[in-house]
């Protein structure tokens, strides 16, 4: 399929799709753009850190390894399709699955061979990269890991298969793996573009079609789930806390999802005045996720974003720093607690 761009109303060029040139480019592309990999059509806000490439496992090196918010731990296969064993690719990625899920139960293993593997790929460590791409704070983030360590000891893993192109028998593959059975297997289609110095890529994901029929292991939280979880974790006072803010969020919010956290249940509001991603997460163990980086950097949506961010810097006497703003920033439930009253209000000043 050809695109064409144009600058302003000049005159318009017409790009052929140029490919991709060898498995290794799409491997650093994508573990230098992980916000090219569209994830959230699979579940609203994801978001991944790239936090290893070439993980060692007992049956080979895994492409690329990555982690969402939730601690959901994602095996990234490339394959080009012009590669004779690209029909393999899904006996390949559930190999590696079965040797992390037999050697990497002990969450401090795993923590120190994903420290390690950061540490070579970006010269930072794993809970520097994750701080910096995922907007969690520092005491966040041992959470994080003990939650993708349990992921590996459960076999709950998320598969994407990334290529250049994708056949209709792999596309056919995926629709019967996430419809039949207990895992996630996902394709990423990737047609790229050049223009002078400029690399275009257009990312279509496969597998999201799928109804599953199995339990795929992850929790499915809900009102009832998440404030039972909430009254065991926090007791009385957390309930009294999020329970009118999810009950503000209901009635002013466009729409509110739920996620699928092992560890932590989560509800997520979302304004249409804003964008289609939800502008804070609240966590039943009392974290509250302010999202800024999903969502427009201009304009009125952006606008209503920064006036939330005045009224929270107010009402709780804190500085959110500008490098948030490309990710999120996560208050603790003693610093917004006392201040739910006040959080409402300015969601209502601001999104409504």
């Amino acid at each position: 399929m050809s695109i064409v761009i144009a600058k302003g109303s000049g005159h318009a060029i017409r790009l052929e799709p140029t490919g991709v040139k060898d498995e290794d480019f799409l491997q650093r592309f994508v573990a230098e753009n992980p916000h090219c990999l569209p994830v959230d059509e699979i579940e609203d806000d994801l978001a991944l850190s790239i936090v290893a490439r070439e993980f060692p496992t007992g049956s080979g090196p895994i492409d690329v390894l990555a982690l969402d918010q939730n601690g959901g731990v994602y095996l990234i296969e490339t394959k080009l399709y012009k590669n004779p064993d690209k029909r393999h690719v899904v006996a390949q990625v559930l190999d590696y699955a079965a040797s992390i899920w037999a050697n990497f139960s002990d969450a401090d293993e795993f923590r120190q061979q994903l420290d390690a593997c950061a540490r070579n790929l970006k010269a930072k460590s794993l809970n520097e990269i994750l701080i910096s791409d995922l907007g969690v704070e520092p005491d966040q983030c041992s959470k994080l890991v003990a939650s993708a360590a349990q992921n590996c000891e459960d076999g709950a893993f998320r598969f994407l298969v990334l290529m250049d192109r994708m056949g209709d028998r792999l596309k056919r593959l995926i629709r019967y793996v996430n419809r039949f059975c207990r895992f996630d297997l996902y394709g990423v289609e990737f047609e790229f573009y050049e223009h002078d110095d400029l690399h275009i890529a257009i990312p279509r994901l496969y597998g999201t079609e799928s109804v599953k029929v199995v339990d795929g292991g992850r929790s499915t939280w809900n009102e009832d789930k998440y404030f039972d979880h909430v009254q065991e974790t926090l007791g009385d006072k957390g309930v009294q806390a999020l329970r009118p803010l999810f009950d503000h969020c209901v009635n002013s919010a466009s729409s509110v999802t739920w996620g699928t956290g092992r560890l932590a249940g989560s509800f997520n509001p979302k304004y249409d005045s804003v964008s289609q991603k939800s502008v804070l997460t609240a966590y039943s163990d009392g974290n509250l996720a302010l999202s800024f980086g999903w969502h427009p950097t201009e304009g009125e949506p952006f606008e209503r974003l920064m006036k939330f961010r005045s009224l929270i810097e107010k009402e709780l006497s804190i500085s959110i720093p500008e490098d948030k703003l490309k990710t999120g920033y996560t208050l603790s439930f003693d610093a917004w607690s006392p201040h739910v009253q006040n959080i409402c209000e300015a969601i209502s000043e601001s999104f409504c």
